[in-house]
């Protein structure tokens, strides 16, 4: 997925769901948008996604996201050079 503008042009590279390894008490639905149905036949387990990310990102790299703090601790993952537009905007 990509998009683009007159400034700017911007890449999806990764897009994640991930099977949760524990019981999920309540999903949060009105905030996460994330369903037990919607995460039904997800079978990506977080190992996977932690060496994605391993494989894929290097130090001089610039990570973009939305409250990406969250997904990053989530992950088990630390970034040197991060933007994250929740705390910009």
């Amino acid at each position: 997925e990509s998009f683009e503008d007159d400034h700017v042009k911007t890449n999806l590279v990764m897009d994640f769901l991930v099977k949760p390894t524990n019981p999920v008490k309540d999903y949060l639905t009105r905030h996460s948008g994330i369903t037990a149905e919607l995460l039904e036949p997800v079978s990506t387990q977080l190992s996977q996604v932690q060496a994605a990310l391993w494989l894929f990102l290097r130090p001089n790299d610039i990570l973009v996201g939305h409250s990406l703090e969250n997904d990053l601790m989530a992950a088990h993952y630390i970034h040197p050079r991060i933007i994250d537009t929740a705390l910009i905007f």
